[in-house]
């Protein structure tokens, strides 16, 4: 239909065109949609706690271990947590809360439910395309599942989450930026045979 996806680096995907909706199941990892516009047929991305429904727009969908994060660059999407998630929410009073965001607006669905609009540049979410990663006030969790896609060795972290990590690199710097976190955050990497490992040293 004209529409174009883009994968991050060990990011997959399912397709389905029903008459009714274009349906895709993002199972890991990262993907930029450019949507034709269809009224008759929404363009839905689901993942395993949100649901993201669009017409036609520019946006990035991020799956991480603790959060998924939908990056808009121009158009409107509307998030909310997957109906799975929304009846259990329901079951424990957890407040429940689909968003629309647009050109330049940046939400994230956590494991509880929240759906909460945060103040970050969504075109760090298209930097892969240029060949860089871009972490802005990221913890350890969430570098671990990023540089885990652009290596044969993933990365782990343990201990404490240290947050509030900052950095601009280069996709083929990526051993080397994790080999120096040391010098920018209380932690030590440390090789095992399957893993990296990055070890918080806090307390």
């Amino acid at each position: 239909d004209g529409t174009k996806v883009t994968l991050s680096a060990k990011s997959e995907m399912e397709v389905t065109y029903y008459r009714h909706q274009r349906h895709v199941l993002l199972k890991e990892g990262e993907a930029i949609f450019e949507v034709e516009k269809d009224p008759e047929r929404p363009f839905v991305v689901e993942t395993d706690t949100a649901v993201v429904t669009v017409l036609g727009t520019r946006f990035a969908v991020n799956r991480l271990e603790q959060l998924v994060r939908v990056s808009v660059d121009h158009g409107r999407v509307k998030v909310a947590p997957k109906l799975e998630s929304a009846m259990a929410a329901a079951a424990t009073n957890a407040p429940l809360e689909a968003r629309e965001i647009t050109n330049g607006q940046v939400v994230e669905v956590y494991p509880n439910h929240a759906t909460v609009l945060v103040n970050r540049p969504a075109s760090d979410a298209f930097a892969f395309l240029s060949g860089r990663l871009v972490f802005d006030r990221a913890d350890l969790g969430e570098i671990a599942s990023t540089v885990s896609r652009y290596r044969l060795k993933p990365v782990q972290s343990q201990g404490r989450q240290i947050r509030n990590i900052s950095a601009d690199i280069n996709i083929q710097d990526v051993d080397h930026f994790l080999h120096g976190l040391p010098n920018i955050a209380a932690v030590k990497v440390q090789e095992t045979p399957q893993y990296t490992l990055i070890i918080s040293q806090r307390d």
